[in-house]
């Protein structure tokens, strides 16, 4: 329901006096543009939605990639101790 605001401008009444009208009317061009406008902003947050879960399976893959890197790093230090100890 919207409400449109009347300036009661009859007869004895002051004119600042407002009146509240309920309009239950409402012309199907400015329902369109809402439902347009609406679909916009949905439009928007699905894709600020997506690129932030874009971001989380980066990061993901990220750190997972560093782990892999540091126990690559950890298992090459282990193995040329390793062969150290057998040269000895």
């Amino acid at each position: 329901m919207i409400t449109a605001t009347v300036q009661a401008a009859q007869g004895r009444q002051p004119a600042r006096q407002e009146q509240r009208k309920e309009v239950n009317h409402v012309h199907p061009y400015f329902i369109s543009q809402l439902a347009s406008e609406r679909r916009r902003e949905m439009l928007a947050q699905a894709e600020q939605q997506r690129l932030v879960r874009r971001l989380v399976i980066l990061a993901r893959a990220s750190r997972r990639a560093e782990r892999a890197e540091r126990r690559m790093r950890r298992a090459m230090r282990r193995a040329v101790r390793l062969r150290s100890e057998l040269e000895r």
